[in-house]
């Protein structure tokens, strides 16, 4: 049984109030009918149901003398992602199939990266998921400006030299965004709308973000922020490896 598929049952039915949520046998009953299971190890079972609570998507109500009628009930943040039909970081999962479905030329090195600050955020450890973002960020930046030379043949051969030599991550990135607004162009018109904003405008909060979470800074990132920078990544990257896509195009 895989322990996500689980969660998200445990989750759907601790979120309907017809169903019995109490942990005396009652809620693993529920749990394998909605799965349609016939057996279901408790050890299974509570490891998942434990990882809901540490997760803070969920709790248990002790409120009951007899500890077989204590029940998992469903947090602010729980009920939040039973009604978002969006992909969300909060079924890590489901999250980063999203993302895996939605960019299928995502790098492996990048995946792993982004997977990192996924389990990061799940684990509430917030600056690091700020930091593991920030470097896949500047994975996939890479990648993308490394096409663009390698798309531009011999009159990239400068630019091609300031991406690959030494120093800040940061010029590399200003002469990413000097060249190609020199190739604005041969764009289609759908990334150049988006170019400013959902291209260098995101790379530059997740890198500001990344550096001060890196750098001892007093930073507090709430589980908020931590969600929708996640949730603006997918956008962002499916955009970079768009280019790449558009750059392969002018080789030919």
């Amino acid at each position: 049984m895989d322990r996500n598929q689980l969660q998200r049952a445990l989750l759907a039915v601790v979120g309907d109030p017809a169903e019995d949520h109490r942990l005396g046998g009652f809620l693993i009953d529920a749990v394998k009918k909605k799965l349609n299971i016939s057996s279901l190890p408790r050890s299974e079972f509570w490891l998942a149901a434990w990882s809901l609570v540490a997760q803070g998507l969920s709790y248990i109500d002790m409120d009951q003398s007899a500890s077989e009628n204590w029940s998992l009930e469903l947090s602010p943040s729980g009920r939040a992602l039973l009604k978002d039909e969006e992909a969300n970081p909060d079924d890590p999962a489901g999250f980063m199939k999203s993302i895996s479905d939605g960019i299928p030329r995502l790098s492996p090195i990048a995946k792993r990266y982004i997977a990192e600050s996924i389990d990061a955020y799940t684990n509430r450890l917030y600056m690091a998921s700020a930091v593991m973002l920030g470097v896949a960020s500047e994975v996939v930046v890479y990648e993308t400006a490394q096409s663009l030379a390698q798309a531009l043949g011999a009159s990239g051969d400068k630019f091609n030299a300031e991406i690959e030599g030494k120093g800040p991550f940061v010029k590399k990135v200003e002469a990413f965004e000097k060249r190609l607004s020199t190739e604005i162009g041969r764009l289609p018109a759908e990334l150049v709308n988006d170019l400013q904003p959902v291209l260098f405008g995101v790379l530059s909060l997740f890198r500001n973000y990344r550096n001060d979470a890196g750098h001892a800074k007093s930073l507090n990132i709430s589980r908020d922020v931590c969600g929708i920078h996640l949730r603006l990544a997918t956008t962002y990257f499916q955009r970079l490896y768009l280019l790449q896509a558009t750059f392969e195009t002018w080789k030919k």
